[in-house]
């Protein structure tokens, strides 16, 4: 066993320049830091203060929690009258839900498929495009205009023989049940 440090109810501080450190072995994954309730209350949280203008702020707060059988992480953000509010809950199924929008810098991807070839990305300036197996499959520019790859074909029976493509440069043509109907 290691050394156990208890904290009451009272204030424990670390003098100005110190640090708190944990150093772990590897091997040993359940040990560190371990923030428990034993009140039947389904929580534990890590709350990060700061001082700005002499007054203590509550800036964010990391709880671990319940919703009474299962866990979840819970990240929070304070206003300025130290008013918690939860911006991610992460559950015990790793779903993510954000209570604010999700945002990425321009031109980077959001993928489907665990960072491979499947995503949508902004192409560029206000243009949204939607790639698959590393193609692009189609987008919206900032026109409003959808478009899809020239000789790429739009079904309109969830993707079995009947479509209209581009055949061509500046020709369409019209396949219904695999036979081409109309060229234009």
């Amino acid at each position: 066993g290691g050394e156990i440090i208890n904290f009451t109810n009272s204030n424990t501080e670390l003098a100005r320049n110190k640090e708190l450190i944990v150093n772990n072995n590897a091997s040993h994954n359940d040990n560190g830091i371990h923030i428990k309730n034993d009140t039947d209350a389904y929580s534990g949280a890590l709350t990060f203060h700061t001082e700005y203008g002499g007054t203590d702020t509550n800036v964010a707060r990391i709880q671990g929690g319940t919703n009474g059988s299962n866990g979840i992480l819970y990240l929070q953000t304070a206003n300025t009258s130290k008013t918690l509010t939860t911006a991610l809950a992460l559950d015990f199924n790793q779903d993510a839900v954000f209570q604010g929008n999700v945002t990425l810098p321009a031109t980077k991807k959001l993928y489907l498929d665990g960072g491979g070839d499947t995503y949508i990305t902004e192409g560029s300036s206000n243009q949204i495009q939607l790639f698959t197996n590393g193609n692009l499959g189609f987008g919206q520019d900032a026109t409003g205009h959808v478009f899809i790859q020239a000789t790429d074909a739009f079904y309109l029976d969830g993707g079995s023989n009947t479509y209209f493509k581009e055949s061509s440069a500046d020709n369409i043509k019209f396949t219904v049940g695999g036979e081409g109907i109309l060229d234009l």
